[in-house]
């Protein structure tokens, strides 16, 4: 069996919202998906001690190889979000850095838009962190009661 990148992007979509993905979705679908695959994909070495192989995966069809249960989707879409918050701290940044002129008074206090944005990171990695060793608890659980 196998399992789509779209079973992973799917769970990863109710976690955040942006209307700009929100419209490319409708807009250009081969462009959202292949943007929400490239967060995927970068966000596969932070699941760590995954009990199956995420690099035994078919890029041509857009799925991993192994079937990946609840766990596994949940713990691979939280990946995928980290990853997409990361891209739009730093797309942000630049944009903002960018368009805002020095004497605007609808200028962005970038400081504490940095550390917002950060701080969210870091819960989401705590998170993360969280179910993955929930994740590592419950298997050896298995593995010593079977």
């Amino acid at each position: 069996m196998s399992t789509p990148y779209s079973d992973v992007i799917n769970a990863s979509a109710i976690k955040f919202k942006d209307f700009r993905f929100d419209k490319l979705k409708v807009e250009d679908p081969a462009s959202w998906t292949t943007r929400m695959e490239g967060f995927l994909l970068t966000g596969l070495p932070l699941f760590r001690n995954c009990k199956k192989s995420l690099s035994d995966r078919d890029e041509t069809l857009g799925q991993f190889n192994e079937t990946l249960d609840f766990d596994e989707i949940d713990i691979l879409s939280d990946c995928l979000v980290i990853k997409w918050l990361d891209y739009n701290l730093n797309n942000t940044l630049n944009l903002n850095s960018l368009l805002q002129e020095k004497n605007s008074s609808k200028r962005v206090n970038e400081p504490a838009m940095l550390s917002a944005n950060r701080l969210l990171i870091s819960q989401r990695l705590e998170e993360l962190n969280r179910k993955m060793s929930d994740y590592g608890f419950s298997n050896y659980i298995t593995e010593v009661t079977s």
